[in-house]
């Protein structure tokens, strides 16, 4: 269970797409697919793409719905109790990946402290 410098990103561009980034890396849809999904639902709710409200919608479009930790959690502390499965993980203004109890970002957020998850599957 480690952090993994990664990106989804097509460019390999630093960017505010984490959540796009995110989502992407944990379902393994690409990076471009989802930026325009996520517009769209934008476009739909008058908001930005990578707002609480339209990550959620989208979200619920595919049957996921968020979860909060039962207690404080960080991500690594997340990730030791969940060595399985698929992850997009929101910690303060920023998104993150966890495949498997690894997670993957362009920074690592092991310490931030987990704000809510989605657990997902591969291609939703």
């Amino acid at each position: 269970m480690a952090f993994i410098e990664s990106t989804a990103n097509p460019k390999g561009k630093r960017t505010n797409d984490c959540i796009v980034r995110s989502i992407a890396n944990a379902t393994g849809r690409p990076w471009a697919d989802v930026l325009r999904e996520l517009c769209e639902i934008g476009i739909e709710l008058s908001n930005m793409p990578n707002s609480g409200e339209v990550v959620d919608e989208y979200m619920y479009r595919r049957k996921v719905f968020a979860n909060q930790p039962k207690k404080s959690t960080t991500v690594a502390e997340f990730a030791k109790e969940h060595p399985t499965g698929r992850f997009v993980i929101g910690v303060q203004d920023h998104g993150v990946s966890m495949i498997d109890g690894n997670w993957y970002d362009l920074i690592d957020s092991g310490r931030d402290e987990i704000v809510d998850y989605y657990e997902v599957s591969e291609g939703i």
